[in-house]
């Protein structure tokens, strides 16, 4: 309002509100107009869908031996799938029966993987005569339909 009266220095617009502080609305007007509507004293608030906490349950401690059953089981499987602990690492392996077990371990990987390799991957009739986008070589078109 009182930019509509070219009050624009703080010094104008001081003034204009000591003279005119009547005309500005009251919020407490307001405020008595509307009304608030309460819920009423027993009005249940939260999701009404959740059901309550087994109050019973939890004082019987269900909870907690469910959970030491749970940890007893876990440390049961871990206790059945690790070494003891005094079984130290055996001494006297040399360099050739560490390469040994490790030339072992790649022939059994190597035996497994040429058995799923060999499958022929299902590839619908249509896409069979599609080249991959991938290998381009550079626009290179005769050394790519070479190498197919």
């Amino acid at each position: 309002m009182s930019l509509r009266k070219r009050a624009t220095t703080a010094k104008a617009q001081s003034s204009f509100r000591k003279t005119f502080s009547n005309n500005l609305p009251s919020m407490q007007s307001k405020l008595r107009q509307s009304q608030v509507f309460l819920p009423e004293e027993a009005h249940p608030y939260g999701r009404p869908n959740r059901p309550g906490t087994p109050v019973g349950d939890v004082i019987s401690n269900y909870y907690g031996e469910e959970a030491e059953k749970q940890i007893s089981t876990k440390y049961d499987i871990l206790k059945d799938t690790c070494k003891p602990m005094n079984l130290a690492y055996a001494r006297g392996h040399t360099r050739a029966s560490a390469m040994a077990k490790s030339h072992v371990t790649q022939e059994n990987f190597n035996k497994s993987y040429t058995a799923i390799t060999n499958k022929e991957l299902f590839k619908m009739s249509k896409f069979k005569g599609v080249y991959a986008r991938t290998n381009t070589h550079n626009g290179k078109s005769s050394l790519y339909k070479a190498q197919k």
